[in-house]
């Protein structure tokens, strides 16, 4: 019995019989790959998206797989191992020394991650096409874990108890103990407290000054960064500022009072909401003042800028003697302006009627009709869209991309080109290069009498000088006339009827459908056949008839071999699948026959194109002898076998030649 390597570690099971003298070796052998199982290998990755780890039959060659640690290297991408054989079940720590992820798969089963620089427990299941990898380390129950070092922790951690030593997080502060001391009069700065000694420490202290008198009793003085806090955290009184009082609040403080008497300046950051405001001194706005109405009996003086975010309504005149920069600007009626309008941003309105020259230095947008009596443009003036001009329009230059009227023409340049020789469709020609053109062609037209007057094909007539005539040459069926040329009933029309005999028709020119009538008799009996799906068109000896199917067999004397079955049945027809050639074989397919050449035949059945004659393994053995006789013993040559007669074959071995009585002598003793 052969050996075999059927089990997990792919060592050597030999067979009986086997490994005659070499059992040793073998054992040996056995021995080293079970302590290289317990062993460790580095396998380097090549820059590829698959690896394979097979464990290899009975050899330490290439047997990094059987190993019992690997830890991988190289590698520039993620990689997906397949382990093998898919029969193996087995365990490895496999250590990810790549920078990117390796992908552990034995079958169509789950397969297990490891991620760059991180180590695993993996298994394998050995299922064949569907079998698993297993995470060992899954899960993993351990009664008492010591991490003398680091430990690292990706997810969650759930932890039924923790006892510590020393309990420090990314800072220098390293926690030693956790108390619950009410008073905490340890006041460490290394330990932690409970909630209820938190609660109940707080709790006593706020009872001791949750009054204003027992506040008021611990002093009645604030540090810079304390507060009176009322309701909540937005609402409050404390001092920002050294001589400055704050009072917050996040939505309103109201003061009810008939009067409020302040004696500085009010500096207002935010909104002033007022009822009704009368200031009899001046007031200074360093900032916006926003106002949603503002009614002035008297002038206004104003140093600096007026900011106005609503509507302006002046009842009467504005006179502005420096710059007036408003970013929008509604009028309802007319502007008198005795000079220049600048405007930096954009002029809105349903109509804007100048009496005057308007300069601008800008872009005017104007989304509507735009209605200008002259307009003079010292500069370019580019349009996105159209321009349209009811009057007349007088441009100095005018330079365009595409010039069009109501047509489809797009006209893109003017050419001054004598010869046109461009004969473009999209660019206009100048009048100078239109007179030359016409000029040159008309010079080619020949001047001056005419001379003569030649008959052509068909015609006659014509002369050298004075009036002369050309006549139509007439023919058969046909007179020429001094208004017409007519023709009679010889000659045949496209709408006329007319009786052709004794002519040839090219069938080539014929088209359409011609009725029966013009056909001769067999023609005839072929149009007047019915149209009968399986018929034949025969002929009888006098007439073209149709006959179905099984009719024209009989009449072909066909009988009934052309219906019968095909297959490899009795009284089948053999059917070839595929072509046969010289020299094939045959093969019955399934229910049909198919060529088979030599080469094939040969594979069909095993056998061998050519043979090896000698007396060695899987040799073939010949007669290597001329002289083989009836009777003759067998012999092995060198090349094959010759005959042997029995004289031959005593002396061969050496055998005693003695009578039958000297034989029964010895035989008896």
């Amino acid at each position: 019995m052969a050996s075999t390597f059927e089990n997990d570690l792919r060592l050597e099971e030999i067979g009986t019989g086997e490994k005659s003298g070499t059992w040793g070796v073998t054992t040996n052998t056995n021995l080293e790959l079970i302590g290289d199982a317990f062993g460790y290998s580095a396998k380097t990755l090549a820059s590829a998206a698959t690896d394979t780890l097979t464990v290899p039959d009975g050899t330490s060659t290439n047997a990094e797989a059987r190993a019992l640690y690997i830890r991988y290297s190289g590698g520039n991408q993620n990689c997906t191992v397949t382990i093998g054989p898919n029969t193996l079940s087995k365990l490895w720590f496999i250590h990810n020394g790549t920078s990117h992820t390796i992908t552990f798969s034995q079958g169509s089963g789950a397969n297990v991650v490891v991620a760059a620089g991180k180590l695993k427990v993996i298994a394998t299941d050995g299922g064949g096409s569907s079998a698993i990898v297993y995470d060992v380390t899954q899960n993993i129950s351990v009664p008492d874990l010591f991490v003398d070092n680091t430990l690292t922790v990706a997810g969650n951690t759930d932890l039924a108890a923790v006892e510590f030593n020393s309990l420090s997080g990314t800072g220098s502060v390293a926690i030693t103990d956790i108390l619950d001391e009410d008073n905490m009069a340890s006041n460490s700065a290394t330990k932690l407290a409970t909630q209820q000694s938190i609660k109940t420490y707080v709790d006593n202290q706020v009872a001791t000054s949750d009054t204003l008198t027992e506040v008021l009793a611990n002093g009645n003085t604030t540090a810079t960064d304390q507060k009176i806090q009322f309701r909540d955290n937005a609402i409050y009184i404390n001092s920002s500022a050294d001589g400055q009082l704050d009072l917050v609040a996040d939505t309103e403080i109201q003061i009810a009072a008939t009067t409020i008497d302040i004696n500085g300046a009010i500096n207002a950051s935010g909104e002033i909401i007022a009822a009704s405001l009368d200031i009899s001194g001046n007031i200074d706005v360093d900032g916006v003042t926003n106002l949603d109405v503002v009614d002035i009996d008297g002038a206004v003086d104003m140093a600096t800028t007026l900011a106005v975010a609503g509507n302006v309504d002046f009842n009467g005149d504005l006179d502005v003697d420096g710059t007036t920069n408003l970013d929008v600007v509604d009028i309802d009626g007319a502007v008198d302006m005795a000079t220049t309008l600048n405007v930096g941003s954009t002029i809105t309105g349903t109509s804007l009627t100048l009496s005057g020259n308007i300069d601008l230095e800008g872009d005017i947008d104007v989304n509507g009709t735009t209605n200008l009596d002259v307009v003079d443009i010292d500069g370019a003036v580019d349009m996105a869209s159209t321009l349209t001009v009811a009057g007349t329009t007088d441009v100095g230059t005018l330079e365009f991309d595409s010039l069009s009227g109501t047509g489809s023409v797009a006209v893109t340049d003017i050419l001054d080109e004598d010869n046109m020789s461009s004969n473009s469709a999209t660019k206009l020609a100048t009048q100078q290069s239109i007179k030359a053109y016409v000029d040159t062609q008309v010079a080619t037209v020949p001047v001056g009498d005419i001379t003569s007057v030649v008959a052509g094909a068909g015609m006659t007539g014509g002369g050298t000088s004075g009036a002369v005539t050309l006549d139509v040459v007439g023919g058969t069926g046909i007179t020429a006339n001094a208004n017409d040329i007519a023709i009679d009933s010889t000659v045949a029309t496209l709408s006329g009827t007319q009786t052709l005999t004794n002519k040839s028709i090219d069938a080539a020119q014929l088209t359409g459908t011609v009725a029966n009538a013009r056909l001769d008799a067999q023609l005839q009996d072929v149009a007047g056949l019915a149209v009968t799906n399986g018929n034949f068109i025969v002929g009888d000896g006098s007439n073209f008839v149709a006959e179905s199917g099984s009719t024209a067999r009989t009449s072909l004397g066909l009988g009934t071999a052309a219906v019968t079955d095909t297959g490899i049945g009795n009284g089948n027809v053999a059917v070839f699948t595929s072509g046969a050639v010289d020299n094939d074989f045959l093969r019955i397919d399934g229910t049909s026959v198919e060529g088979r050449s030599a080469s094939e035949v040969l594979s069909d059945i095993g056998g061998q194109a050519t043979l090896t004659f000698g007396i060695s393994n899987t040799n073939a053995v010949k007669i290597d002898s001329a002289s083989v006789a009836d009777d003759d013993y067998a012999r092995f040559t060198a090349n094959g076998v010759e005959g042997r007669s029995a004289a031959e074959v005593i002396t061969d071995i050496g055998a005693a030649t003695v009578d039958e009585a000297t034989a029964l002598a010895i035989a008896l003793g």
